[in-house]
């Protein structure tokens, strides 16, 4: 079954019923272990505490993708070897609610069986998450919907059907960067405005961001991101219902051509310079100030650990300026208190190009690598890896 649904003019084409997209595991990569492939998410049970379960997403070619999942803290891996890996997103009630979803370049596919088939049950979506707060067998994921991810979408696991999400209150250029909270409520970036700016012999663009603070029944614009950037990557603290935590790494899009008809560039550079880095900022007022963070170098990743009691901690994964020395990349633990009371310690391991960073409540930090098979845990907030603790 097809329907078609309308929301903010924007007419989406949304697929029903178990046949649509089926796909099933192919056993003959079941074999292959997870440090043959390169992990692109990491995905943490919200029950890990009791569960200890991990989901990876991982490929090792274009044809060559699979599902990885562990019941034991990452000591050891089952593969679901599939055709078309993606993220893996589970319902906050898992592992009550066992059903399993993965968001990918078909679309969001459900699976009822654990992870090991899957169907399509909303085609052409650019990102979902599970809300949080909802019982077994009545999850609520939010959605970005159409090819240009301007719209808001949410699909219902106890009806299996999709309703219009929240209206942003902005003209979006695109929709991303989504985040759930502990609260229920989301988060997500939006392009709104485009600056011009002269350039020597050459004009520049850059495209700065909104960030949107949502429920299922409102949207609030909390304004222009500092700096004019863009998020690369966001954290939502674990204890955001005491804290009001959020950390964004921003960066800056140019957009230069030496003439109008000259083929266009872009190029990521950081603020306030042009070295190609990314800066951090965290708010403790939900998202509506930012502060930076000096680090010597550029942030990559990021991630709240949960385990402060007197504010705020994180770790950051943190890459030189000069990309010829990648060896030097290190993680980076920040306590922080206020705005201008925090500490860093920087240098502590040296894992290449971490921009997946997960925390466990057992406090182990994990890290997924574009450059390197596998996943890695540390037991001492970076100090030292290992394939598992």
């Amino acid at each position: 079954m097809v329907r078609r649904l309308v929301h903010a003019g924007v007419a989406l084409v949304i697929a029903g019923g178990v046949a649509a997209g089926l796909r099933t595991p192919l056993a003959a990569l079941a074999a292959n272990p997870i440090t043959s492939y390169n992990v692109a998410y990491l995905t943490q049970s919200p029950s890990y505490a009791t569960d200890h379960t991990l989901w990876a997403s991982a490929s090792a070619s274009i044809t060559d993708s699979a599902d990885f999942v562990s019941t034991d803290g990452g000591s050891t891996w089952t593969t679901h070897a599939i055709t078309e890996s993606g993220e893996i997103v589970l319902p906050s009630a898992y592992p009550a609610d066992t059903t399993v979803y993965e968001v990918n370049s078909t679309g969001l596919e459900r699976s009822d069986d654990g992870g090991l088939t899957f169907h399509v049950v909303l085609p052409y979506v650019k990102d979902c998450q599970a809300l949080a707060g909802y019982a077994a067998g009545h999850a609520k994921l939010i959605c970005i919907v159409t090819s240009e991810g301007t719209a808001f979408a949410v699909y219902d696991e106890a009806l299996g059907i999709v309703t219009p999400g929240p209206v942003p209150p902005v003209d979006t250029g695109g929709l991303g960067d989504l985040h759930v909270a502990p609260d229920g409520t989301f988060f997500a970036s939006t392009n709104t405005v485009q600056n011009t700016l002269s350039g020597v012999g050459f004009p520049m663009t850059t495209t700065p961001e909104d960030l949107l603070h949502c429920g299922l029944s409102y949207c609030t614009d909390l304004g222009t991101l500092p700096g004019q950037g863009y998020i690369e990557t966001m954290a939502i603290s674990p204890n955001y219902s005491t804290d009001h935590a959020v950390a964004v790494t921003l960066a800056q899009e140019v957009t230069f051509g030496l003439s109008p008809m000259d083929h266009i560039v872009s190029a990521d550079i950081g603020i306030g310079n042009f070295e190609g880095t990314a800066s951090l900022w965290v708010s403790t007022d939900s998202g509506h100030t930012f502060n930076p963070v000096t680090t010597q170098d550029s942030v990559e990743g990021v991630v709240f650990t949960g385990d402060s009691s007197t504010g705020v901690t994180l770790v950051a994964s943190t890459a030189p300026l000069d990309p010829a020395t990648p060896t030097n990349d290190s993680m980076t633990r920040i306590d922080y208190s206020s705005p201008t009371s925090y500490t860093t310690n920087t240098n502590l391991s040296s894992l290449q190009s971490s921009t997946n960073l997960t925390w466990t409540p057992d406090g182990h930090l994990w890290a997924a690598s574009s450059t390197q098979l596998g996943v890695f845990c540390s037991a001492d907030s970076g100090v030292t890896w290992a394939a598992h603790c």
